[in-house]
């Protein structure tokens, strides 16, 4: 009898024991399962939000109008002077202009005094000089008592909505010379260029073709487009 109470007493002994051992092996393998998952999530790539990447509009320069300085004469040491005392004595310039012509300037003498007057005038041109000079006058100016060797400036930005005479193709008169003391008014002949401007079509003197290099400059400003 007390053999078999020994006997089952180490059977249930041996089976304790072996409930204990696997309890523990699982609980191992939970373990290491868990161990796998930590190092699982620490090897995974941390993903960051960045702000986008914005680049600004560039910008284009605006685009500026272009100057035109129109001479039908060169500076130098050689010039003389182009008397205009009286009613029909003039110079004149064809200019084709492919802008807007804004002025016109031009170095006249008064033989040693402030005396005297000259008068600047614009026409379209319209097939030659006698049929352009019949038309109408487009826009004159008198200059009345200028220093000798004055720069007369005509300034057309005033006279018309558009800042000046439009594109076309005009002829520029100085005419009408007047000196009460009788000395004499006019425009200096200068030096003709190497390269003539191509947009001075045409001198003249009087009425008549010339070569002379009339010390006239035109001012031109064509739009940007």
């Amino acid at each position: 009898m007390k053999k078999n109470l020994f006997a089952a007493a180490g059977a249930m002994l041996i089976l304790a024991a072996w409930t204990l051992t696997a309890c523990g092996g699982d609980t191992g393998a939970a373990g290491t399962e868990t161990g796998t998952s930590a190092d699982t999530s620490a090897d995974t790539a941390v993903i960051t939000e960045t702000e986008p990447v914005t680049t600004e509009a560039v910008t284009e320069a605006p685009k500026r109008d272009k100057i035109l300085y129109i001479s039908a004469y060169e500076n130098g040491s050689t010039q003389s002077p182009i008397s205009l005392l009286g009613k029909d004595t003039s110079v004149a310039i064809h200019i084709a202009s492919e802008g807007i012509l804004e002025s016109v300037s031009a170095e006249c003498p008064s033989w040693n005094d402030a005396i005297g007057s000259l008068t600047m005038k614009f026409y379209a041109w319209d097939t030659d000089y006698a049929t352009t000079i019949a038309g109408e006058c487009l826009v004159a100016e008198t200059f009345v008592d200028y220093e000798d060797n004055a720069t007369l400036q005509m300034d057309l930005t005033d006279d018309y909505a558009e800042g000046g005479l439009p594109a076309g193709e005009y002829l520029w008169v100085l005419c009408d010379g007047v000196d009460a003391s009788n000395s004499g008014v006019g425009i200096w002949a200068k030096v003709l260029p190497e390269e003539p401007d191509p947009a001075i079509l045409g001198k003249y003197t009087n009425g008549k073709e010339t070569e002379a290099a009339i010390a006239a400059e035109f001012v031109v400003r064509v739009p940007a487009e």
